[in-house]
């Protein structure tokens, strides 16, 4: 097992991190949308609206061009 993780740690497939105090491992993809995620709540926080482009007629506060995506599933340590 550790062989294959080193493996696929080096071909980037999977990211490794701590998360409160624990090792884990991620899957990249997931690993990056969950950190873009983090870094947009916390522009929400301090009173910013990342991404948010301004409200077109008859469109509702909030609303942005394109289809929406859907959340990936939270990381799990494994």
């Amino acid at each position: 097992i550790e062989t294959a993780l080193e493996l696929e740690l080096a071909e980037g497939e999977v990211v490794a991190d701590t998360l409160e105090g624990e090792r884990c491992v991620f899957l990249a993809g997931l690993y990056r949308a969950e950190r873009v995620i983090a870094e947009r709540l916390r522009a929400l926080a301090r009173g910013r609206h990342p991404g948010l482009t301004s409200t077109p007629r008859g469109r509702s506060p909030g609303w942005r061009a394109g289809p929406a995506s859907p959340s990936p599933p939270a990381p799990r340590c494994w």
